[in-house]
């Protein structure tokens, strides 16, 4: 398994010989207004985007674990073409058809793609209105013959899903969308705690966190991570790649 982190959650991941782009966004720098938590004076992304976007040839199949703007951009279609297979929550089919798409690959549960058993999971997007405001959020447990077991939490913070989807899949490695993100000062993903608890209900994981210093509103930072000590966490930076 080779991951490469691009920017936020975007990731190129190639699982049993399978290039999978992972939540796709590639805009410039600064073109999007800023979400309503952290620091509102910066408009989205924060950062340039550090890599030269994936071609066509390397990628086999996008992954998609909801439809918000800092996950999907539609554009992406543009490079990539609409008959490009897009795995998506069932949920987001209908969206995913709208726009286009031909081949699509939805899970209600679990699909077998290319040797790859996908499960989806359940992801909690937020609390109380907040979470109703941000709508559905999953997230993908993967395994195959020649892999790790690996889990992508999508957007969420911790919940009674990510404790069943390390119950279930134990996970060796995990793609957490970490940033301790908030909206109207509501935490909506990962936050440093939240990833010790990871740690502490799944000891046989490591945990990859992404979804960092990207957005405004995703106030963790890399060093505060990093500052854990603990050999179970591997903080990437952007345009940085590992195999597992």
């Amino acid at each position: 398994m080779k991951i490469k982190l691009i920017r936020h959650a975007t990731c190129l991941i190639n699982y049993n010989g399978v290039n999978l782009l992972l939540d796709p966004i590639f805009y410039d720098k600064g073109i999007l207004s800023p979400a309503n938590g952290g620091n509102t004076t910066l408009n989205n992304p924060i950062v340039s985007l550090p890599a030269k976007v994936p071609t066509p040839s390397e990628v086999n199949a996008i992954i998609v674990t909801h439809l918000h703007r800092d996950h999907f951009d539609p554009k992406v279609l543009e490079i990539y073409g609409k008959d490009l297979p897009i795995i998506c929550p069932a949920f987001f089919e209908s969206n995913l058809k709208e726009l286009g798409c031909t081949q699509l690959f939805p899970i209600e549960n679990n699909i077998s793609y290319k040797g790859i058993e996908i499960n989806l999971t359940n992801a909690q997007h937020g609390t109380g209105e907040v979470e109703k405001a941000m709508g559905n959020s999953y997230g993908f447990a993967l395994s195959a013959d020649s892999e790790k077991s690996f889990y992508i939490t999508g957007d969420t913070i911790w919940c009674d899903g990510v404790a069943t989807a390390l119950s279930t899949f134990k996970p060796e490695y995990i793609l957490a969308f970490a940033g301790r993100a908030t909206l109207n000062e509501v935490k909506i993903t990962l936050s440093k705690n939240d990833i010790l608890k990871i740690l502490d209900a799944a000891p046989q994981t490591t945990v990859i966190p992404i979804h960092l210093e990207a957005w405004n509103h995703c106030i963790l930072k890399r060093h505060e991570l990093k500052a854990l000590n603990s050999d179970r966490i591997i903080v990437l930076n952007d345009n940085e790649s590992i195999t597992l």
